[in-house]
């Protein structure tokens, strides 16, 4: 208690002097300043506020108690010893200074360095902490020449940012550290000897991002809380251990890690996060047996060329595969029940596709499919798919003219299904003109809708990225379609889609 008395009264202390010198109107008896012998100017008997001398080595007197914000940060020298009698330092109390070695005296008290304290002194190669302390602040080393460092045991917390862009290549982490936070070794790209400590909880998003030489990472059973993109961009990485009970493989955890081949993780997860293994080397996808969900963009830009996702998972979201232009084989089991917007899109060197599920949905209809989104594709020449008659699938494909080959016993394994036949939108015209808010009726006949109901798309014309409503939809009935011409001309098209069949219609308003 008394100890976090002393540095609230410190820290209010170094609050008034900010205020003061701020403050044009104080009066020079205000606060007395004195400059010893050796250089140290001091306000008030206790209050370091600058060095002025010319040693390269010093000490600190024992009368000072408060370091005061950035009072060593323009000066030359290359050690200090700091004595027990601080007990409250400033922010930025040696940033950009050429010190080489700091050390804290035997019987600190300290128990925090605020933010920035040592950051951008690229001269650094030593720092002795106190004994005492509990917390690394905020930007403590960041930028700095530091390159090893031992963190006394009793530190519970390392701050964002703590090291980030530092030249560190060896930490070491004592048991007590529970929290390595947002940023902390972000851009450490000499960092390589990292053992994560026993009792460890949480990992900050971006904590680990850029340290390319990291090559192996274990993470023990008590970290449970992991952020996103914690170890992004580690090109390095080759093998992750995951120990700790997490349910989900965070967002852009290891995306970028271009050397990863190897992970292992509990069985408690559930969901790979979005992106989480975009741009890795997996020859296997590391997809394991209670995975239900796989996220938007988790396996992007891979050279996997074969994929059979175990029958656990049940949704693949957006992008999931895209860009993985090895990718040969893929089979989707029963317990797929959606698939994304371009799962598989510019997988050009796709070849066999299987969807185990009849009733699973292929995101949306012809403008936006697990294919592609828009006009046809090239890849679409040369794949297979397997599946089921009658499944949202095979409509998709029909659509196309993609190699559709269909499972047998189709009426056994979905009842369902059986003799469903293929829906058919039949139009007297293809091709309409029609004046600007003049009404106009549109003929159609459905034939097997098999449960899917109408839908109207298009009628709309961009011009330097604005939309203009050039045909409105006004009702859809079983047999027409009335339209109305807007208040813009031109020539636009509307689609009626029924399922994942569908019928383009050209309109000409003037």
């Amino acid at each position: 208690m008394k100890k976090k008395l002393k540095y609230l009264l410190g820290v209010t202390w170094i609050l008034f002097l900010m205020f003061q010198y701020s403050n044009k109107a104080v009066n020079a008896s205000t606060l007395e300043s004195v400059t010893d012998a050796d250089g140290f100017v001091i306000e008030n008997g206790f209050i370091l506020v600058d060095y002025v001398g010319t040693a390269k080595d010093i000490v600190i007197p024992d009368n000072v108690t408060i370091m005061f914000e950035a009072c060593m940060g323009s000066t030359d020298i290359d050690s200090v010893v700091i004595p027990s009698t601080v007990e409250v330092m400033g922010e930025y109390v040696f940033t950009h200074s050429k010190v080489k070695k700091v050390v804290f005296q035997e019987g600190s008290e300290i128990e925090e360095l605020p933010g920035g304290t040592f950051s951008s002194c690229k001269n650094l190669k030593e720092v002795q902490l106190p004994k005492s302390l509990k917390i690394i602040g905020r930007g403590e080393f960041q930028n700095s020449g530091i390159k090893s460092i031992e963190i006394p045991d009793g530190v519970t917390i390392i701050e964002g940012g703590a090291f980030s862009g530092s030249a560190l290549t060896k930490v070491v982490f004592p048991d007590s550290l529970e929290a390595i936070n947002s940023t902390a070794f972000y851009e450490c790209k000499q960092l390589k000897d990292l053992r994560f400590p026993k009792n460890l909880k949480k990992i900050g998003d971006n904590a680990f991002v850029l340290c390319d030489k990291l090559t192996s990472i274990e993470l023990p059973e008590s970290t449970t809380d992991i952020s996103q993109y914690a170890f992004y961009l580690c090109s390095g990485l080759k093998t992750v251990k995951i120990k700790g009970n997490i349910k989900e493989l965070p967002k852009g955890i290891f995306g970028g890690c271009v050397s990863l081949t190897s992970i292992t993780y509990p069985d408690s997860v559930e969901k790979i996060g979005d992106s989480a293994f975009s741009d890795t080397g997996f020859k296997t996808l590391p997809i394991s047996k209670n995975i239900k969900t796989i996220g938007a963009s988790a396996f992007i830009n891979n050279t996997v060329t074969s994929v059979k996702i175990p029958d656990s998972v049940e949704t693949i979201e957006a992008y999931a595969f895209y860009n993985s232009s090895d990718l040969k084989t893929v089979y989707l089991p029963k317990s797929v029940t959606s698939i994304g917007s371009r799962v598989f899109g510019q997988c050009w060197n796709l070849e066999k596709l299987t969807v185990m599920n009849p009733l699973c949905k292929v995101y949306s209809y012809q403008s936006d499919n697990m294919f592609f989104k828009g006009s046809k594709a090239n890849m679409l020449k040369k794949v297979k798919v397997y599946g089921y008659k009658g499944s949202a699938t095979a409509e998709l494909c029909s659509l196309y003219n993609i190699k559709f080959i269909s499972i047998d016993k189709t009426e056994m394994d979905y009842p369902e299904l059986k003799n469903v036949k293929e829906t058919k939108i039949e139009v007297k015209k293809d091709n309409y003109s029609l004046k600007m808010g003049k009404e106009l009726k549109i003929p159609y006949k459905v034939t097997n809708a098999n449960g899917y109901k109408v839908k109207v798309t298009g009628g709309v014309e961009y011009f330097d990225g604005l939309g203009y409503e050039v045909v409105k939809v006004v009702k859809i009935t079983d047999d027409y379609i009335l339209v109305k011409g807007g208040i813009w001309p031109g020539t636009v098209t509307i689609s009626i889609r029924v399922g994942f069949s569908s019928k383009a219609i050209k309109i000409n308003v003037k």
